[in-house]
């Protein structure tokens, strides 16, 4: 896979205001939507190890967003466990009702269970979705005047995803969710402008589940 790259947040097509740091995150701006429903209501208080790291993870995803003035989150859903985890972690910090899902699979090489898990997840956690296989966009990069090698295609899948993930964003004036986990974070396993684009992926840095 390509290495690793940093992140940028892009807005409607223009370079957006610069974004800050999760760990910088604090209390919203006074003028900062205000969503229907307040989630951390609901979000239980454990006082475990795991359920600080949860808790800490929930509070500062929930500040980001609101210190940056979005309100909704959009997530590329596989069916796995980075994607339902982050899917989970994102609906219990902003609602689900600010959440969009993408499901984007390759009819022929993504394995149909995966994207029943994923359909059902969303259904579960009562987030909107929008299906949409792949296959006639990447197409055309078998396409071009020379042999793609499968290290390129496999790439252009992931880039292919990406764009379709950041097309929801602008339309709907919202942030891409990343779902990479640490230890591919650190290991540089993925594909960079592809499943490493992301403005947030609070699976893949500070108090996380390694993988």
């Amino acid at each position: 896979m390509d290495q690793l790259s940093m992140f940028n947040l892009g807005n409607k097509g223009k370079a957006a205001t610069q974004t800050e740091p999760m760990q910088e995150a604090v209390a919203a701006p006074q003028n900062a939507q205000k969503k229907r429903n307040d989630p951390s209501q609901s979000i239980p208080q454990n006082t475990s190890t795991m359920g600080e790291i949860y808790n800490t993870i929930i509070s500062e995803l929930r500040a980001y967003f609101q210190k940056n003035n979005f309100v909704t989150g959009v997530i590329g859903l596989s069916g796995g466990i980075d994607s339902s985890l982050t899917l989970k972690l994102a609906v219990d910090a902003i609602g689900s009702e600010n959440i969009i899902g993408a499901i984007l699979p390759e009819i022929g090489l993504t394995a149909q269970e995966s994207i029943t898990h994923a359909k059902k997840l969303a259904e579960f956690l009562g987030v909107k979705t929008y299906y949409h296989p792949i296959n006639a966009l990447v197409i055309d990069f078998k396409l071009v005047p020379w042999k793609p090698s499968e290290l390129a295609q496999m790439n252009s899948r992931a880039r292919t995803r990406s764009v379709l993930l950041y097309s929801l964003a602008n339309t709907f004036n919202g942030l891409v969710l990343g779902t990479s986990n640490k230890s591919e974070i650190l290991l540089g396993y993925g594909t960079k402008y592809g499943d490493l684009a992301a403005d947030i992926d609070r699976n893949g840095s500070g108090r996380d589940a390694w993988r």
